[in-house]
């Protein structure tokens, strides 16, 4: 639930239903620091949120210089924006990654966090992560979450997930919006390009802004 500035009683009750029925909720930078009248809570951030990350917001500020962070699977760099996090429930809460030397505030300060809240579990990302970080991250979430064929696109390329109507069948379409040729990188499974009739399996090259749409091989 990226860019989750605003809550309200109703939104917060969805989010912590789906979570303690199982959910896998990722949370980012500025999640809840207003309300639905747009004004500023009195609360940290996450305010009404808190119980579900336990953890919350001690600092934050825009940042003019790349700031290293280093998680238990990737490394990275916060970008444009970052928040230090303090945690509050140390029973069910663990750092997913941290901030290495930079302006010295942030200095090993937590930058992620992970909490178990009922069956579910629930990411506080408090850091504007670099592409390939993000990626790294998520898909670690995404495998952890159960969801599996994640496409590796490049910048610039976008894959868009569609279910048929008629058949419930995934239907992935991609777009490569850059001037040069692309390489996307598919799961383990055979698919059908629709556009130019080939059965491809492991990669597709895209064409400067080239098209696909691919339907698993059945």
């Amino acid at each position: 639930a990226p860019s989750l500035t605003i809550v309200d009683e109703k939104r917060v009750a969805h989010l912590k239903a789906f979570v303690e029925n199982g959910g896998h909720l990722v949370l980012g930078s500025r999640t809840a620091v207003k309300n639905r009248d747009n004004a500023f809570h009195p609360l940290r951030p996450p305010a009404f949120l808190t119980p579900l990350t336990g953890a919350e917001v001690e600092d934050f500020y825009a940042i003019n210089e790349d700031v290293p962070v280093i998680g238990n699977w990737f490394t990275g760099k916060a970008r444009i924006w970052a928040e230090r996090i303090r945690i509050i429930d140390h029973d069910f809460t663990l750092p997913v990654a941290t901030y290495g030397s930079s302006n010295g505030w942030l200095d090993g300060q937590v930058a992620i966090t992970v909490h178990n809240h009922q069956a579910g579990i629930v990411y506080y990302v408090g850091a504007y992560l670099d592409e390939t970080a993000m990626f790294a991250f998520l898909k670690r979430v995404a495998s952890s979450a159960g969801v599996n064929g994640m496409f590796e696109a490049p910048v610039g390329v976008h894959v868009y997930r569609r279910v048929r109507t008629y058949d419930r069948k995934e239907v992935f379409v991609i777009v490569n919006h850059t001037q040069a040729e692309q390489l996307v990188k598919l799961d383990n499974n055979t698919y059908d390009d629709h556009i130019s009739g080939k059965r491809i399996a492991g990669q597709i090259r895209l064409s400067p802004y080239g098209v696909a749409v691919l339907t698993k091989t059945i």
